[in-house]
């Protein structure tokens, strides 16, 4: 029998706890690791784009390293407003700014491909019961979002927009609208006194 040397997982969406683990299979392992996310447009016509990957030559790196830099780079400066300002995260978390935490709360800003979000970690030891908690402070008639649960995270997602790190021409709407919306969702959270 022979041994593989790549391992590919294609799917429609990936949780960050997997993102992650792949990423750091691919700094330790022999095996080259790959997600692949898939997606359907309306006509039924299917994209792929590649969601973590070992690394690869340090041009290409450097290259979408920038990308990501180049898209937080106006938040993280502050030019949106402080809360989300600071340092660039590592690496592997490029697509994401954010990590503002409130007890038992991390809020985070989170730009893929194709849209960016809101999510919001709930943390152990009492994350279900905080969670029933803060979310009524969002009623499903003023907010959209969904339930993003693993067995290790209780999360929730407040979608942005359907653009993401692929719509370079949207760039300003996108951190506007990121912005906006994380900072609304904080300050909910936080001048609640939950």
């Amino acid at each position: 029998m022979k041994k593989a040397d790549v391992a590919v997982l294609v799917a429609e969406d990936f949780e960050e706890l997997m993102i992650v683990t792949c990423n750091l299979r691919n700094e330790d392992s022999k095996i080259d690791w790959y997600l692949i996310q898939a997606q359907a447009n309306e006509h039924k016509e299917l994209s792929f784009h590649q969601v973590a990957r070992p690394a690869i030559d340090i041009q290409t790196e450097r290259q979408l390293d920038t990308e990501y830099d180049e898209f937080w780079a106006p938040i993280r400066s502050g030019e949106l407003g402080e809360l989300f300002a600071g340092p660039p995260l590592p690496d592997h978390n490029k697509g994401w700014m954010g990590n503002k935490t409130i007890p038992g709360i991390e809020v985070w800003l989170r730009l893929i491909n194709q849209k960016c979000y809101i999510r919001l970690y709930f943390l152990k030891p009492n994350h279900v019961e905080r969670r029933a908690e803060i979310m009524p402070l969002f009623p499903k008639s003023d907010y959209d979002y969904e339930y993003k649960d693993t067995p290790q995270l209780t999360t929730v997602i407040f979608p942005v927009l359907d653009k993401g790190k692929n719509d370079r021409d949207d760039w300003d709407e996108i951190r506007e609208k990121l912005v906006a919306m994380g900072t609304d969702i904080y300050n909910k959270i936080n001048e609640s006194d939950l």
